[in-house]
Formats: structure tokens, sequence, C-alpha cells
């Protein structure tokens, strides 16, 4: 009795669970393509131009902050606490511009970072679109999305 029961169940499960392999599924790997193409070594290439030119001037101003400090520092002694104390302000305020420049100096960085990309992206776009017709290709991922 339980194997006309079994029989029918397994003939129907099979008929229903028709999976196929080819899901239309692709995934890319910006990183490898930022890496490699003659567009993304040209963008690679001005970020890091522009974050080493950020650095150099934020030890610029580091350095000078350092100055500063060491000066006051060697002075505690010969002025009056007033005088003192206006320069550990002035010097607070100096560090103060120094960490805005520098927030400034990040938020530019990523907005060229983000808009060269988006513009990487418009320009691989339409070589997607015609590879994904040509292949049957439902839906592209960004390989680093992937977590299984």
């Amino acid at each position: 009795m339980k194997k006309f029961i079994l029989i029918p169940f397994i003939i129907l499960l099979s008929l229903l669970n028709n999976a196929q392999a080819n899901t239309g599924i692709a995934f890319l790997d910006m990183e490898k393509i930022l890496s490699t193409s003659n567009p993304g070594l040209f963008i690679l290439n001005q970020l890091e131009g522009l974050s080493e030119e950020n650095r150099s001037k934020l030890r610029k101003d580091e350095e000078l902050i350092i100055e500063k400090e060491k000066k006051i520092i060697s002075k505690k002694n010969i002025i009056n606490n007033d005088q003192f104390e206006k320069e550990i302000n002035e010097l607070k305020l100096d560090i103060r511009e120094i960490n805005d420049d520098r927030k400034k100096m990040i938020n530019n960085f990523n907005k060229i970072k983000l808009n060269n990309t988006t513009k990487l992206i418009k320009l691989i776009n339409p070589l997607l679109i015609k590879y994904a017709d040509e292949n049957s290709i439902i839906i592209i991922l960004k390989k680093k999305n992937i977590i299984m």
C-alpha cells in the first residue's frame, strides 16, 4: 500500500521539479575592469595622483602644527599665562581649520571617485547590454555583492 502511494508521489515531484542549470545570471568583477581597462587605469591613476597630493598637503600642515606647538611649549616659561593661552587657542583654531580641510579633501576625493566610476559604468553599460542580449543573460550582478 505504501508503495502505491510513494510511486505516484515521486513521479509528481519529478515532473514539478524541472530545474534548469542556466538561470541567466552573470557576475561582473568591477575591480578587475578598473585595474585592467584603459579607462579604469586612467581613473585609478587620476585618483592615486589626487590622493598623493592630498597626503603631501596634510603632511605639510601636520609639520607646521608640530612646529607651532614646539615654539609655544618653548615659550611657556618666558611669556605670561594670558599670552600662552592666546597662542594655545590660536593653535587649536589652526588644528580645527586643518581638520576641516581634511574633511573637505576626503569629500572631494569621494565625489571625484564616484563621478568617475559612474562615467565608467555608463561607458561599459552598452557593452554589457549587448553581451547580455547575445548570451541570454537576464541579470548581471557585481561580484563583490555575492555572499553565497
